[in-house]
């Protein structure tokens, strides 16, 4: 009978009413109804509650008939498993519960299911109870978030090892698709089959969405295709060791749809060509592409790529080849990070002295410019975005005429370009011809407004009156082989006063000056090839906590620079 204070109630609220009222006779009638008139998961609850009412009733017979149909109608969710077991703890079967908690672990996903977690603690309770003098197992033990936090501390190689401790371990990991979604084979010490490659995307659930590849996995074509076709969310791939770089590379690419960053590492030589091809066969997608050793061939009609969405471009030649700026810079008008290393931008037939001037001042969003070792001869025309610069090993590049005296010098300089770079902080003008004067005025708008924090301005031919700029937000700063007097480095290193990292190899520094700097605050010193700096004075340093960097000084190393300067 339905009372009036059960009218309109379903049969599952009418039943939790009578269940909580501890009316069981009541609430067997109601879920009895409730089983009878639903279907999917609702009929998953009303055996759940018509159990644990029969539980209550003593009737642990029919309590298990109705756990075991709740596990035939969802066998991949847990409440089934947890209502089994415990109606088997009741009767007093607890091997056969801890069966049934075991199957529950293999069947239910993890995270799929709330429930599974309380399943996961009701089997370590169970099998802590009947084996008491064993040891447990943490990763079973633990909650799974934890145990997924502690394994996710290790790298590719070592998860793939713990695959074997016991089935346990191996559950977990398998089921765990966040676990596996970075392939990393720089630790492996052996060749990757096509299987093991299969088994390791398959624990992803293929959502893998990095990739680094060591040349010790000896990848071939064929995989390097079944990853990339496979892995449709693969974000970045990054390929690393030693060897040239082609067929595997350009054959797998068209399969890439999602691609964002393209990584080939300084060990791994590739040609123009190839390079050319990758990055057409990417540009919808890419964002960041580094080729760090290209090795012959080219980098002519750049213009036609349009790639538009690249914000990271670093391209590093190790032969000096020629590379079309122009067509560069206009195919990639977004990038934000440009790093050009060991190229000629100049034609063939160009004549050595002449003054191509590189233009990249349309480029509004660029921030990060490295021109190391690419022969300029002219200063760049550079946006006022620019926080990174970059442009040393550019023996040639000539601003201002160190030989005159600091007055010519300083009206050369207000002759030469304004520079307007006011957000700068990093500037690295090394083994170029541009004064000190000069550089006062490239580093005078960051400087005042408190944006550098690293300068290097060493290995300059330039004369002893220089007056260096003031900065008191420069942090790391190189005067690294620079012909100045001992009195003139410290005069130069006072002008900034808040530095920590110091470089002053390869200058005439004694340990007065050694003293000095320990008393401005430098906690890093580096020395490298000082003839006139003494054990003691290093000593001394150290002594103090702060990290001093020596080796003894290489014979000529000074003279042959001189000479390449004078060329």
């Amino acid at each position: 009978m339905v009372s009036k204070s059960e009218e309109g109630m379903s049969p599952i609220e009418r039943g939790r009413l009578r269940y909580q009222q501890k009316k069981y006779a009541g609430a067997l009638e109601a879920f009895s109804e409730a089983v009878s008139r639903t279907t999917g998961s609702l009929l998953l609850i009303a055996l759940d509650h018509r159990a644990a009412t029969q539980e209550k009733l003593g009737d642990l017979r029919s309590a298990l008939r109705d756990s075991k149909k709740m596990i035939d109608i969802k066998g991949d969710e847990s409440k089934g498993y947890l209502r089994c077991a415990k109606v088997l703890q009741l009767k007093g079967e607890n091997e056969l519960a801890l069966k049934i908690y075991e199957r529950g672990l293999n069947k239910v996903k993890i995270g799929t299911d709330n429930d599974r977690q309380t399943l996961q603690l009701h089997y370590n309770k169970l099998r802590d109870a009947q084996n008491p003098g064993q040891t447990r197992d943490p990763l079973v033990f633990f909650p799974f978030e934890l145990a997924q936090m502690v394994i996710g501390h290790l790298d590719t190689r070592e998860r793939v090892i713990c695959l074997a401790v016991n089935k346990s371990w191996k559950r977990l990991l398998d089921s765990s698709h966040k676990l596996w979604t970075i392939l990393d084979t720089t630790k492996t010490r052996k060749s990757i089959s096509q299987k093991s490659l299969k088994a390791y995307l398959r624990r992803s659930n293929y959502t893998l969405e990095t990739a680094i590849i060591h040349h010790k996995a000896k990848f071939d074509t064929h995989q390097m295709i079944y990853l990339i076709k496979t892995c449709k969310q693969l974000h970045k791939l990054e390929l690393t060791g030693t060897g040239m770089i082609g067929d595997s590379l350009t054959a797998s690419l068209p399969f890439a749809q999602n691609l964002t960053s393209l990584v080939v590492g300084p060990s791994h030589e590739i040609s123009g060509t190839v390079v050319l091809d990758a990055l057409t066969m990417t540009k919808d997608t890419l964002t960041e592409a580094k080729f760090m050793r290209i090795s012959g061939g080219t980098m002519s009609i750049l213009r036609d790529l349009k790639m538009e969405s690249i914000k990271s471009l670093h391209l590093c030649c190790c032969k000096g080849d020629y590379i079309d700026m122009a067509g560069l810079l206009a195919a990639a008008p977004n990038v934000t990070t440009l790093e050009l290393i060991g190229w000629r931008y100049r034609g063939i037939m160009a004549p050595i002295f002449q003054q191509d001037e590189i233009d990249f001042s349309g480029m509004k969003y660029l921030e990060n410019l490295n021109l190391t070792d690419l022969d300029l001869r002219k200063m760049p025309k550079l946006p006022s975005t620019i926080k990174i610069l970059r442009i040393g090993k550019n023996s040639h590049l000539v601003l201002g005429n160190p030989d005159l005296p600091h007055e010519e010098q300083v009206e050369i300089a207000d002759e030469e370009e304004k520079f307007e770079l006011p957000l700068l902080e990093v500037f690295d003008c090394e083994e170029t011809s541009i004064t000190t004067e000069c550089v006062k005025r490239i580093v005078s708008s960051s400087a005042e407004a408190g944006n550098l924090r690293e300068l290097a301005v060493g290995f300059r031919h330039i004369k002893n009156h220089d007056v260096y700029p003031t900065a008191d937000s420069v942090r790391d700063l190189s005067l690294r082989a620079l012909p100045h007097s001992e009195r003139h480095i410290m005069q130069a290193v006072e002008n900034f006063p808040n530095v920590k990292k110091l470089n002053c190899g390869l200058t005439r520094v004694t340990g007065v000056a050694v003293k000095r700097f320990v008393e401005m605050g430098v906690q890093w010193l580096i020395l490298d090839e000082c003839a006139h700096i003494s054990s003691d004075a290093i000593d001394y340093a150290r002594r103090k906590n702060v990290h001093v960097g020596f080796h003894f000084p290489v014979r000529a190393k000074m003279t042959a620079f001189r000479e390449r300067m004078t060329v």
